[in-house]
């Protein structure tokens, strides 16, 4: 456990690592209101980018989670909770990236196609009809 004496209160720190969290409760609000899986990917790329250097600025020797753990041996099993949880937040957000990845790349690029593909055999269509239309009024009655 670090030494109190050694370990003090920083409030440029604490102001810093409020701003943080500021912004990662932004994309996190933002990310629970989407139902678009293309944006929910941007933002899970924001949350991941946010979350690793501020996790690496609260981890740090002197940081904030030392000036915890100097306050009380209690402390020690919170702070080790803290970086647990650091850890399954990193990898479950990891993981929510790479779902939401897999699911651009598979179900919704099919499905994307398929809308794609029905929007092209409209555009011909009616590219079609309109020239059949045209030949027709053009046409000489009684024509070949």
């Amino acid at each position: 456990m670090p030494d109190p004496a050694v370990v003090a209160y920083d409030p440029d720190l604490v102001s810093t690592l409020d701003e943080q969290h500021h912004h990662i409760r932004q994309v996190v609000y933002a990310l629970q209101a989407t139902d678009d899986v293309r944006l929910a990917a941007v933002l899970l790329r924001q949350l991941e980018s946010l979350l690793r250097p501020h996790f690496v600025e609260e981890q740090r020797p002197g940081g904030m989670l030392d000036s915890m753990a100097a306050t009380a041996v209690a402390q020690d099993r919170v702070v080790a909770s803290i970086v647990r949880e650091h850890r399954e937040i990193t990898l479950a957000t990891e993981a929510a990236l790479a779902d939401t990845q897999s699911c651009l790349d598979g179900p919704v690029a099919d499905t994307l196609r398929r809308a794609r593909a029905v929007c092209d055999a409209v555009l011909e269509h009616q590219r079609r009809e309109g020239d059949a239309f045209l030949d027709a009024i053009y046409a000489e009655p009684g024509g070949p």
